[in-house]
C-alpha cells in the first residue's frame, strides 16, 4: 500500500498517485481515490489507464452518466 506521506514527497509521480489511488479504493475511500484521480487528469488528460479508473470509481459511487462518459473517452484512445 501507498501512503499519503509517500505521496507528498513525489506529488508528480504518475505511478505513484496511480498506485495510491488503488490504494484508496482498496481501503474503501472511494472519494479519495477520486479526487487523486481528478487531480492525475488535469496534470494529463491523456491517459487512456488513469480514465478507466475514474470510469470504475464513478462507475462504484452510482454516477453512471459520468463513467459512461469516461468510457466513451477511453474507448477513442488507440
Amino acid at each position: 500500500d501507498i501512503t499519503f506521506e509517500e505521496v507528498l514527497r513525489d506529488p508528480d509521480n504518475p505511478q505513484l498517485n496511480y498506485a495510491y489511488a488503488l490504494t484508496q479504493i482498496r481501503q474503501g475511500d472511494l472519494l479519495g481515490a477520486l479526487s487523486t484521480i481528478e487531480r492525475m487528469l488535469l496534470k494529463n488528460p491523456n491517459q487512456p489507464r488513469v480514465r478507466l479508473l475514474n470510469a470504475i470509481v464513478l462507475y462504484r459511487l452510482n454516477a453512471t452518466a459520468e463513467a459512461e462518459r469516461e468510457l466513451d473517452t477511453v474507448l477513442k484512445f488507440d
